[in-house]
C-alpha cells in the first residue's frame, strides 16, 4: 500500500496553518490584477476550471482570462513554449500534462518559493516527476494511470480467475470471447487497448515492454528499445489485433475502448479512472458488474502502469509571479479536487481525498488504485526533456506498424531507437 496515505497530526497542523497563511495574503491583494490562464483538455475539464478561477478572482478581487488548449500533445507543447518564451506571456498559469515539465521547465516558475507547502499531501509519484533540477515546477491537478477492467458476471460465469500475467489475460480472453461468440453475440471481443497513434498508445507499449522486461525505456544506458524482451511484448500485442482485439483497435482512444465496454461487448478493457464511474452509470450495459485490477505482467515481474497526470504550472515570466501561484494553488487544492472528483470523475491526486468517504464511493474502486499506483512508473519525459514530443511521436509510429504487421519487429524498433537518439542530441544542444 502507499506510504504516503496517512497524514501525521503535526503535518496536518502544519499544512493547515500554512494553507491558512496562504490564503489570507491571497483574500488582500494590494493591487488587483489580471492573468491568462490555459486549461481544459477533456470532458468537464474547461468549464470546472473556468468556474474555479472566476470563484477565486471573486475572492480575491484579481481578474482571470481563461482560454481552453489544443487537444495535440504536440500542438500544445508548441503553444506553451511559444507562449511562455515572450517577454510577458498571455498565460500565467497552465494546466500542462505532468510529462511536458520537463520539457517546459527553463521557462517554468520554481513554485516553492512561493508556496513552500504545495508538495504537503500530494501524489508524491507525481511530485518527483514535477520536480525539475531540485525545483518545483507544478502542481499535481488530477492523475491519471492504467488499470485492468473485467467483467465479474462473465468471470463467474467460465470459471476465470482475474489475470495476473498477460498469458493468462490471453487465454482468457480467447475462452470467454469464444463462448460469447457461440452464444450469438458475433460483436464480442476478448480484450481492448488504446492502439490508436498518440500517447495512450505509447502509454500502452511501454506497459508491455516494461512488464516484460522489468527494466526502463530510457535508464542509464539511455534509450534502448530493442531489448528481446521488449520485442516480445511488442510481439504480443501484435497477435491480439484481429484475435481478441478487433482489427479497429488500431485506432482506438480510451473512449472508443470504453463505448465498446460499456455496451457489454467485451472481456477485458484496459482504461482509466475516469471510465469507472461512467460504466457504472444508469445507462450503461454493464452497470454493476465492473471490477479492476492490476494491469498484467509477465517473466514474474511487478506490474506496470504509466502514470498519466496534469499539472498546474506557471510561467516564470509572469509579471504577477506571486497571484498566478496563488491561483494554482487554488485550482489544485483539495477542495476543487473533491468538487471535480464528484462532479465529473477526474481522479485527485491529493492523497487526503482517498480516504473521503464520499469521494470514495463515488470511486469504488480507489484503494485497487491505490495499489496500482504503489506499482505505477513515469514516463521517460523527465529523462528526455525537450525532445519528448518528437521523440514519443516516433515511438507511437513504430510501435503502431508493429501493431500492424509493417516489418519486423526488432528491425523497426531499432530505426526507432536511432532516430530518437539523433532527436535527443539535436535538444540537447544550446
Amino acid at each position: 500500500m502507499r506510504t504516503e496515505k496517512t497524514f501525521g497530526i503535526g503535518r496536518s497542523l502544519l499544512l493547515a496553518g500554512a494553507v491558512a497563511a496562504a490564503w489570507a495574503v491571497q483574500c488582500v491583494p494590494a493591487n488587483a490584477v489580471v492573468l491568462g490562464l490555459a486549461c481544459g483538455f477533456e470532458g468537464r475539464d474547461y468549464e470546472l476550471c473556468k468556474d474555479a478561477a472566476e470563484i477565486w478572482a471573486a475572492r480575491t478581487g484579481n481578474t482571470v482570462l481563461t482560454y481552453p488548449i489544443p487537444d495535440d500533445l504536440a500542438e500544445r507543447l508548441a503553444l506553451f513554449s511559444a507562449v511562455l518564451s515572450e517577454d510577458v506571456p498571455k498565460f500565467d498559469v497552465i494546466s500542462a500534462e505532468v510529462t511536458s515539465a520537463a520539457a517546459l521547465a527553463d521557462d517554468l516558475l520554481s513554485l516553492g518559493d512561493y508556496l513552500p507547502y504545495a508538495a504537503y499531501g500530494q501524489s508524491e509519484t507525481m511530485i518527483r516527476q514535477l520536480t525539475i533540477g531540485g525545483e518545483l515546477k507544478g502542481l499535481p491537478f488530477y492523475q491519471e494511470m492504467g488499470g485492468l477492467y473485467y467483467r465479474t458476471d462473465l468471470l463467474e460465469k467460465y470459471g476465470v480467475e482475474v489475470p495476473e500475467s498477460w498469458g493468462e489475460l490471453e487465454a482468457a480472453a480467447r475462452l470467454i470471447q469464444d463462448g460469447e461468440r457461440a452464444e450469438g453475440n458475433d460483436a464480442f471481443w476478448g480484450y481492448l487497448f488504446q492502439g490508436g497513434l498518440g500517447e495512450a498508445l505509447a502509454a500502452n507499449a511501454t506497459e508491455w515492454m516494461v512488464s516484460h522486461s522489468g527494466e526502463p525505456i530510457v535508464g542509464s544506458r539511455g534509450v534502448d528499445l530493442t531489448d528481446p524482451r521488449y520485442i516480445e511484448g511488442l510481439q504480443m500485442a501484435a497477435g491480439w489485433v484481429g484475435t481478441i482485439s478487433p482489427p479497429e483497435v488500431l485506432s482506438f482512444d480510451e473512449e472508443a475502448a470504453r463505448a465498446l465496454f460499456q455496451r457489454g461487448n467485451a472481456a477485458f478493457m484496459r482504461n482509466l479512472p475516469y471510465a469507472f464511474p461512467l460504466l457504472e452509470s444508469p445507462i450503461s450495459a454493464v452497470s454493476g458488474k465492473v471490477g479492476a485490477a492490476f494491469m498484467p505482467s509477465a517473466h514474474d515481474n511487478p506490474p506496470v502502469s504509466l502514470l498519466e497526470g496534469w499539472s498546474m504550472v506557471v510561467a516564470r515570466g509572469s509579471p504577477h509571479p506571486a497571484e498566478a501561484a496563488f491561483l494554482a494553488d487554488f485550482l489544485t487544492s483539495v477542495a476543487q479536487q473533491r468538487m471535480r472528483a464528484l462532479e465529473a470523475d477526474f481522479f485527485p491526486s491529493q492523497v487526503v481525498l482517498f480516504s473521503d468517504t464520499e469521494v470514495s464511493t463515488h470511486f469504488p474502486l480507489v484503494d485497487t488504485y491505490e495499489l496500482i499506483e504503489a506499482n505505477i512508473r513515469m514516463r521517460p519525459a523527465h529523462l528526455i526533456g525537450k525532445g519528448y514530443a518528437e521523440g514519443s511521436k516516433v515511438f507511437q509510429e513504430a510501435v503502431h506498424a508493429v501493431l500492424r504487421g509493417d516489418g519486423n519487429a526488432a528491425t523497426v524498433m531499432a530505426e526507432a531507437q536511432t532516430q530518437i537518439r539523433e532527436i535527443l542530441v539535436k535538444a540537447r544542444q544550446p
